[in-house]
């Protein structure tokens, strides 16, 4: 058989007759074709993974097309930037870069609030996030994504503060 990706052994599915790839082991990042969703894979039985609780057959899914490289196929899924007001920041960045808010998770214990912006490609539905609410939805929706995020980091009372100010790595003695 022909591999379609590394490890990838091609069978018939003993249930139903039908190909399938017997690559996919548990902990796999998968995208099911049907939506497009990324998911990981919890449970497989060579012809079949279960992903977010249900079952597919391999031929519902593919390899994950965004998957990085290197052994673990890392991939940098977000990069943190401190912010000031998100309020300001946060449109100022779906406005210029035409990225779109996904989640945000508030610490009020430790005083702090993560908004997780991405720029969306072209086709790709994003659930609704607003300032305000944010959903279940959305969090799975950034935990399976196969693209990047920016992750803008308020500390609570900043947004009041005059003299807040982020070190922009252009100055001091580490400039250069």
């Amino acid at each position: 058989a022909q591999a379609i990706f590394p490890g990838a052994v091609e069978i018939l599915c003993c249930a139903c007759g039908v190909r399938a790839m017997a690559s996919y082991r548990v902990g796999d990042n998968v995208q099911i074709k049907a939506t497009g969703s990324t998911a990981t894979v919890t449970q497989s039985t060579g012809h079949s993974v279960k992903l977010q609780g249900t079952w597919f057959h391999n031929d519902e899914v593919e390899p994950n097309k965004f998957m990085g490289s290197g052994p673990y196929h890392a991939r940098l899924q977000q990069t943190m930037l401190r912010i000031k007001d998100p309020k300001v920041s946060v449109p100022f960045y779906e406005k210029n870069f035409g990225m779109k808010l996904i989640h945000w998770i508030d610490f009020p214990q430790w005083k702090f609030t993560v908004y997780f912006l991405e720029r969306p490609r072209e086709g790709q539905v994003v659930p609704p996030c607003t300032m305000d609410k944010t959903t279940k939805e959305n969090e799975l929706y950034l935990n399976t994504m196969a693209g990047s995020t920016i992750e803008l980091t308020h500390n609570h009372g900043t947004e009041k503060d005059d003299s807040f100010k982020v070190w922009n790595g252009n100055t001091g003695k580490d400039a250069g």
